[in-house]
């Protein structure tokens, strides 16, 4: 089984790419996990210190996954902040993709991917993201919405996800919406595809 992990900070566009490539590679032979899922709750009111996710349940799932056992992958749900009584029966394929801000800063999940990519984009573009995003989806409020990611979100990227861009093999900047330019797009589709198949292809 051949691991894929893309991290980048909140409203990077990870879990959209992510999406994509496991499209792309098809549904039937890839796996996707999101690192949000694994929530355990958090800690001391940040929900973005790295403590907040069960990384250890995330690596365990991949064992099994490997070993060729079925997993349940827990569902967090954010409008109530805890994990749903749901889970995903999940069977293994030929890839694995995961994808998180903080799932390339364990030692340990990190060395076990075939391909570790960085989807890169700056604080403002991110935070006007975030707060369309939180306004329509989740409806919050925008001064909270700040004030969290100047508290929280902000020294939380630069302390447990921005140092993973210097550990991945590809990255991409996303500092214009990605998918207006699709031929872009799939080209570092087919990078990342190569790399986890044996091509000497790279960034």
């Amino acid at each position: 089984m051949k691991i894929i992990s893309i991290a980048g900070g909140s409203a990077s566009g990870k879990s959209s790419f992510a999406r994509r490539l496991q499209n792309r590679i098809g549904t039937d032979k890839a796996n996707l996990i999101c690192e949000d899922d694994y929530y355990l709750g958090a800690v001391e009111g940040n929900f973005d210190h790295i403590d907040t996710k069960d990384h250890a349940l995330i690596l365990s799932h991949i064992n099994d996954l490997k070993a060729g056992n079925s997993i349940e992958v827990p569902r967090y749900d954010m409008k109530i902040h805890d994990r749903s009584e749901e889970v995903e029966v999940m069977e293994p394929k030929d890839v694995l993709i995961l994808e998180g801000t903080q799932i390339l800063y364990r030692k340990k999940l990190s060395r076990i991917a075939d391909c570790k990519v960085y989807i890169d984009a700056p604080d403002d573009i991110r935070l006007a993201r975030r707060m369309a995003r939180d306004i329509i989806e989740r409806k919050r409020d925008p001064e909270d919405i700040i004030n969290q990611y100047l508290e929280q979100v902000k020294p939380m990227h630069y302390r447990y996800t921005y140092p993973s861009k210097y550990v991945a093999d590809v990255i991409i900047n996303n500092e214009f919406s990605m998918y207006k330019n699709p031929s872009r797009l799939d080209r570092y589709i087919e990078i990342i595809i190569n790399r986890v198949t044996g091509s000497e292809e790279t960034v």
